[in-house]
């Protein structure tokens, strides 16, 4: 028995042995195959994964061409207020007032009508809003928490894109013939509207000190929260499925942000300076005390909040085009789209710039004149006239009698205090002409340029169409572009203006290099074939 119990425990050390060996000779040999692998990561790359990764470095540039454009559209439109319909408004008025002296029944325009209902509804709710104190409203916002805040910066902007929605309804029917043609109608509308621009002006101006308090807070943990809001866009945006149209409306409304978000900042900017100027101690907070202090003040929160924002939309656009295999000539679709409303509508109002982007232009210029009307009474009260002691000393030093002493100072005071304010008047008055000018001038400057190259590219276009349509034949090249320049033609192919709106087919028109491979749309997705940022739902979770 013991010698068959020994040959057993040799018997199992051998084949532990053998066991261990094998496993080594096993790690051995995968070792020798990992080393030996020639294929390592060598991918079956296609063309089309090229095209991907040039579409999405050269996504930003096509994006930024077209909310440059719409940036400038905007603007144009923002000067109008203060420039171009101040003017209208002065010609419809001195219309009316003519009838009125001479009693005869003279028939006002539409447009004219519009230009009065216009400034009555901004002039009312810039006097309602003149209630609403900057400073005071600034140390609310600015004792409450951060947290606080950030949901209050968030509901906001979230009553913003209400407002705007509500406040496009309201004004399309102001604006309407059936409503301008009936007075009682007409009354109550503007009583609808003055009511809508002063609530969303106030929600725009509290939006706006909320942001002010962030960018001059003493610490950055204020500013990291609202940057953190802008980086929230891309997760809501970017793994979504996205068509021409709803990505036309994505640039419009970051057309619609970035422009709100630039006005915001040139105000708290001016303000930051009239407050440094007319400071003796540095009022400039921690966070930019690396700064110089005029330019802390005026690009430090700029240079941040819209870099920050610059760099979100580059990402977001750059991702949905990579996740939905579209290429940068899509965003050219939308500059065409943009050219041609600002062909048909640079000389007719603005109201279709603010339909296709949303972007509000009337409860924006409240909140630059209210802004702008206390920073200008800041500048005044700091430089108020009053004379020295010493003067006042030299002037009634050779009067011997108190009484009489007293009473010509006071009279002196007054009399140069009146003289200095009459020089007040007058100086602040040319320098509002001045200035009131030279914004004109540049909006005639800006409004051309932007016609001019909106009528170019629309002219282009036109020139391929008709290249595409008869083939490269000078003659039949020659007589198109005659017809373009020419103007538009009913039931061409390649008139200038379409005076029909469109938008969808043109947005819809396929264009060989527009798309990368077009994403089928498959009933049955197996899922050997389903990835994780492959996009082949509504959405990529």
């Amino acid at each position: 028995m013991s010698s068959i119990s020994r040959q057993n425990s040799r018997n199992r050390r051998k084949k532990e042995i053998n066991k261990q060996n094998g496993f080594i000779s096993n790690l051995w040999s995968y070792l020798q195959r990992e080393l030996s692998s020639s294929s390592g990561d060598i991918s079956d790359s296609s063309q089309s994964d090229l095209d991907q990764i040039v579409s999405f470095l050269l996504v930003p540039f096509s994006f930024e061409k077209v909310l440059s454009f719409g940036f400038l559209t905007c603007l144009d439109s923002f000067l109008y207020a203060f420039t171009i319909l101040p003017l209208r408004f002065t010609s419809a008025l001195s219309k009316l007032l003519r009838s009125y002296v001479t009693q005869k029944p003279i028939h006002l325009e539409q447009s004219q009508k519009v230009d009065l209902v216009k400034t009555a509804v901004l002039a009312g709710t810039v006097y309602l809003l003149s209630g609403l104190n900057a400073s005071i409203l600034y140390h609310k916002i600015r004792g409450q928490s951060a947290v606080k805040l950030y949901v209050m910066y968030n509901v906001l902007e979230i009553g913003d894109k209400l407002f705007c929605s509500l406040g496009q309804d309201i004004t399309q029917v102001l604006y309407s013939s059936n409503t301008l043609s009936k007075p009682l109608r007409l009354h109550f509308f503007v009583f609808i509207a003055i009511m809508y621009n002063l609530v969303h002006s106030a929600a725009l101006f509290c939006q706006m000190i909320t942001l002010n308090v962030a960018v001059n807070s003493y610490s950055n943990a204020l500013l990291t929260l609202l940057l953190s809001n802008q980086f929230s866009e891309i997760k809501s945006a970017v793994f979504k499925k996205f068509e021409r149209e709803n990505l036309f409306q994505l640039t419009c409304a970051d057309i619609s942000e970035r422009f709100q978000l630039w006005v915001m900042l040139v105000i708290i900017g001016h303000r930051n300076i009239v407050e440094v100027s007319s400071s003796s101690v540095g009022v400039i907070p921690q966070s930019w005390s690396g700064w110089n202090v005029i330019i802390g003040a005026l690009f430090g929160p700029a240079s941040v909040v819209l870099g920050s924002e610059v760099c979100v939309d580059w990402l977001k656009h750059s991702y949905i085009a990579k996740f939905n295999k579209l290429k940068p000539a899509v965003y050219s679709r939308f500059l065409d789209v943009f050219c041609k409303d600002h062909i048909r509508n640079a000389f007719s109002g603005q109201q279709n710039l603010t339909r296709r982007i949303g972007v509000p232009l009337l409860p924006l210029a409240c909140v630059f004149v209210k802004s702008t009307a206390q920073t200008a009474m800041l500048i005044m009260s700091s430089h108020r006239f009053s004379l020295s002691p010493s003067t006042v000393a030299a002037l009634t030093g050779s009067i011997s009698d108190p009484n009489i002493q007293n009473d010509t100072t006071h009279v002196l005071e007054y009399v140069a205090t009146s003289m200095v304010s009459t020089m007040e008047v007058v100086l602040y008055g040319a320098v509002i002409l001045a200035v009131f000018a030279i914004v004109v001038v540049a909006k005639l400057l800006l409004g051309s340029v932007l016609l001019e190259y909106s009528r170019r590219r629309i002219d282009l276009q036109d020139l391929r169409a008709a290249m595409a349509i008869h083939g490269p034949n000078k003659r039949d090249l020659d007589s198109s572009a005659d017809e373009t320049v020419s103007g538009p033609r009913k039931g061409g192919v390649w008139g200038l203006i379409d005076m029909s709106d469109g938008i969808e087919e043109d947005l819809n028109k396929l264009e060989p290099d527009e798309e990368v491979s077009p994403v089928k749309q498959k009933p049955n997705v197996q899922l050997q074939q389903v990835e994780r940022f492959s996009m082949v739902a509504k959405r990529i979770w």
